[in-house]
């Protein structure tokens, strides 16, 4: 069975974690198609710019020898605040967490306490700074690109380099609706990377992947993420309420 740390780094990383001119009669535009532009336009199509509601999801968390599976809701505001709820298959809430820039709050309802502290655990718990968890809903990780390459034809894909917070990532860009198919994320070097592909983007303005993949290289460990009903852009407001005589206690 799952020891007490594995779950708690499973629910943890559960919070975690149109385009180029391809048509027949526009070969040429897309010829002369600055990549720049797409990237730009990337980045521009990232749903934390915005705000969003994931209503309902579905995790699947597997490490090599078993198999967790929970539902999960996600709020976030332009303000860069996550509130994550976490709730067993029957749909009974076992965690709701809270991060902004500072903070990181834990409603812990299965031992009745609320864990708190600065969003610099989040990092300590999964080694990735909170940032990093737009990348789990299809968004690109920072806008500091210092390399980038057209391949296939360069009409069909952007692979780049870049640089957000002092963390290496790789994206490869599909150019037809401009997000990831899948990103990689550097954690101390090169030793340790976070894998992240995504597939069946849905959406008209703004696209979500209905299906992230996500794998620790060093934990082997992976996480696929499946996400039902969203609202985006979302505009609601976000408040974290502790459970009533909860006891209080600090990340230690």
């Amino acid at each position: 069975m799952f020891g007490e740390k594995k779950i708690i780094f499973a629910i943890i990383w559960v919070i975690l974690l149109q385009g180029c001119i391809t048509t027949k009669n526009s070969s040429i535009s897309a010829k002369y198609f600055e990549a720049e532009k797409i990237i730009d336009n990337t980045i521009k199509n990232n749903i934390t710019e915005v705000g969003f509601y994931i209503k309902s999801g579905r995790i699947s968390f597997y490490d090599g020898q078993e198999k967790m599976n929970f539902l999960f809701s996600v709020k976030y505001e332009r303000e860069k605040k996550y509130l994550i709820s976490i709730k067993s298959t029957a749909g009974i809430e076992a965690i709701r967490i809270y991060l902004d820039n500072d903070t990181m709050l834990i409603n812990d309802r299965i031992n009745k306490e609320v864990l708190y502290g600065k969003s610099t655990e989040f990092e300590k718990i999964t080694g990735v700074k909170y940032d990093f968890l737009k990348v789990c809903f299809g968004d690109l990780p920072g806008n500091y690109i210092y390399k980038w390459e057209k391949i296939n034809g360069g009409n069909e894909h952007i692979e780049l380099e870049g640089n957000y917070n002092g963390i290496l990532f790789k994206s490869l860009i599909n150019c037809n609706n401009k997000k990831p198919e899948n990103t990689v994320i550097y954690i101390g070097g090169k030793n340790r990377f976070l894998k992240i592909e995504y597939e069946k983007y849905k959406g008209d303005l703004y696209q979500l992947p209905h299906e992230t993949i996500i794998y620790d290289s060093e934990k082997k460990i992976k996480m696929i993420l499946r996400i039902k009903k969203y609202i985006v852009p979302w505009h609601g407001d976000i408040e974290f309420i502790p459970g009533e005589g909860y006891r209080k206690r600090k990340f230690s």
